[in-house]
């Protein structure tokens, strides 16, 4: 009798172990790997226009960046900032490129200032510490690091328009955050 409550104690730890493990498992894949919308914030520091400013086919925007999950329309967590620069060329249609054209005159104006903008709407899946989004059907959307070479640029993402956010109390961490990388 005593040896078989002893096998079936053991038993009962062994599931449960495989079960702790399994769930334990699940948990963090699931914290670990998410999916949704995700903007970016941005101090920038400069932009370079190429081939030139005046007749501009893509814009690499320098700074801070730190991406926010659930984009902008409902902002959540914001991962690690990072330093280097985006990529961006024209959209395609006429339309499009103007609006681009202007929000990249904008951002050119405010370059230096330690204005936080906002701007994207890209969909990701995987990880969101260091936002890497070549989900399929999109482009390579991540923050490149100030040695790489500029190559493939992403289209730059008009309908989002750009956002200033406000120099208050409410986003003073935010700014903190950004300006303090950007001293770095």
């Amino acid at each position: 009798m005593v040896s078989q409550l002893s096998s079936i104690g053991v038993d009962v730890m062994k599931t449960s172990c495989v079960v702790l493990t399994v769930l334990a498992i699940v948990v963090s894949a699931s914290i670990m790997m998410a999916d949704g919308p995700v903007g970016v914030y941005a101090m920038v520091q400069r932009v370079v226009f190429e081939p030139s400013e005046a007749a501009p086919k893509t814009l690499q925007i320098w700074g801070v960046f730190v991406w926010v999950d659930g984009g902008l329309k409902s902002p959540g967590p914001i991962n690690v900032p990072q330093r280097g620069y985006l990529y961006f060329k024209l959209p395609d249609g006429a339309t499009e490129a103007s609006a681009a054209k202007k929000q990249w005159a904008e951002i050119q104006a405010i370059a230096g200032s330690n204005q936080v903008i906002a701007f994207g709407d890209w969909n990701y899946a995987g990880p969101f510490e260091d936002l890497y989004i070549p989900a399929a059907g999109q482009e390579d959307v991540r923050v490149r690091k100030q040695a790489e070479a500029p190559a493939k640029p992403i289209l730059y993402p008009v309908k989002t328009g750009l956002v200033r956010i406000a120099n208050d109390s409410a986003h003073e961490s935010l700014r903190s955050l950004l300006k303090a990388f950007l001293q770095r």
